[in-house]
């Protein structure tokens, strides 16, 4: 009950009635930010998310007494040696901004509505510091009532769950033949044809989503040809095509450091099949998490950076100054490894942004689709896709990172494009972004 009315209660002395008073966690902002900011359980425990992750500044500690006791149990104060004070917690700022994360539940819910999918995410960051302004999934739950939501719900899916990225990750094997040289923006690729000839070896291609002819590169990415990014990797060789992938940040944890990140799912060319390197490229035969792409995408708006996701800004002693100490590693922009070079970043955005798309605003943006079937029962089905879109604006100088993931969309038995579902989200985000946050 309220302290008010608790207080009221207990003035009346009343016979028989008496309270104890329990403290619980309280969340004013509700399921915001839900996944992210985790909770704490009925027992005191922090159980995931930042609670958990900061538990041990958060919690504070209590205070006691080494002292002596009579034989009914009173403290005989002459001969108390020791009082340690209790301490307040640390007050842990997060990097998260309210208004962007508003933005971002509301396009998740306007999804919802629209698509009914199985679940959807949206993740936006800074592209030159790695800060997480927002993260938001769907379904989501109120941490107030934790024990009401099913397991399924706490689940934090941008870093938990591992889907095939789809045309959206051609964006490694493209860039890795441009830093290798290989390849330019103006090379031509033969996309008519279901087979590839390689230094006497013959590749089978996989099918693009409509007939394309003779490409150049820019247009292997804007089209999205499965074919021509498959040549591009079956030059590259297995062992080169699969260290870019590495260096990506594909197949190991990206640094978020909370509890229940996966690694995704990456073999080592020693246990690929014939078909793995004309695949892997348009994103098939790998697995990856929300996050994992969503800072891969970031490499190129970074100038070639690959960031650690950041969500602590800093953490405030219970005095109100920050310590030194806990303060000093959150000051920098967590650079894990420089993947691309700046030459290679730059055209990566030219053929990133195509000027067919709208403006956001008066700020232009590049993004990249991807659209991938799922796997039900051991098979490629065709009524069942995960829709992304990621990508950054404004291409001039990236400021912000956006990545949107609908897995499963209602379709009425069409294809689930990313064009289609996911697209439209990332656009109105950067436009109310351009709008808000840019000069």
């Amino acid at each position: 009950m309220p302290e008010g009315t608790f207080q009221r209660i207990s003035g009346a002395r009343l016979s028989g009635i008496y309270g104890n008073r329990k403290f619980l966690r309280f969340y004013p902002q509700g399921s915001c930010a839900c996944h992210l900011v985790g909770f704490v359980n009925r027992d005191g425990l922090a159980c995931c998310g930042v609670e958990r992750f900061a538990d041990f500044f958060l919690r504070g500690q209590d205070g006691w007494i080494l002292s002596e006791k009579d034989g009914r149990r009173r403290e005989l104060c002459q001969f108390r040696a020791r009082e340690v004070p209790c301490e307040d917690g640390y007050d842990v700022h997060l990097t998260i901004d309210l208004a962007v994360q508003r933005m971002v539940e509301e396009e998740l819910a306007r999804i919802d509505e629209e698509c009914h999918p199985k679940s959807a995410l949206i993740l936006v960051s800074e592209t030159d510091t790695g800060k997480l302004l927002a993260l938001a999934c769907l379904p989501a739950y109120d941490p107030n009532f934790f024990y009401r939501a099913p397991m399924e719900l706490l689940r934090n899916r941008a870093i938990g769950d591992c889907y095939e990225p789809g045309s959206v990750f051609k964006i490694v094997a493209i860039s890795a033949g441009l830093e290798d040289g290989i390849i330019d923006p103006k090379s031509q690729f033969d996309c008519s044809s279901g087979q590839f000839v390689w230094q006497g070896k013959t590749y089978n291609l996989p099918r693009d989503h409509s007939a394309m002819g003779l490409l150049e590169l820019t247009d292997v990415l804007r089209k999205s040809s499965n074919r021509g990014s498959a040549q591009i990797a079956i030059r590259l060789g297995p062992e080169r095509f699969y260290s870019y992938v590495r260096a990506f940040g594909f197949g190991e944890c990206s640094g978020y450091g909370f509890d229940g990140e996966a690694e995704g799912i990456l073999r080592p060319p020693k246990q690929w099949d014939g078909l793995t390197i004309t695949r892997m490229p348009m994103g098939h035969a790998i697995a990856v998490t929300p996050m994992q792409m969503h800072l891969a995408m970031g490499v190129i708006g970074s100038d070639g950076y690959l960031f650690a996701p950041r969500v602590v800004e800093k953490i405030v002693a219970p005095n109100g100054s920050p310590g030194a100490n806990i303060n000093s590693s959150l000051d920098r922009p967590s650079v894990r490894r420089q993947v691309l070079s700046r030459r290679t970043v730059l055209r990566m955005r030219a053929m990133l942004y195509n000027p067919s798309d709208s403006r956001a605003g008066s700020w232009t943006f590049a993004c990249k689709t991807g659209t991938s079937q799922k796997i039900v029962n051991g098979r490629y089905v065709h009524d069942r896709h995960v829709a992304s879109c990621c990508g950054f604006f404004p291409v001039e100088r990236p400021k912000f990172l956006v990545t949107v993931v609908v897995d499963s969309p209602e379709t009425d038995g069409r294809t689930g494009w990313g064009a289609r579902y996911a697209k439209p989200s990332f656009r109105r985000l950067a436009e109310k972004l351009s709008y808000s946050c840019l000069p």
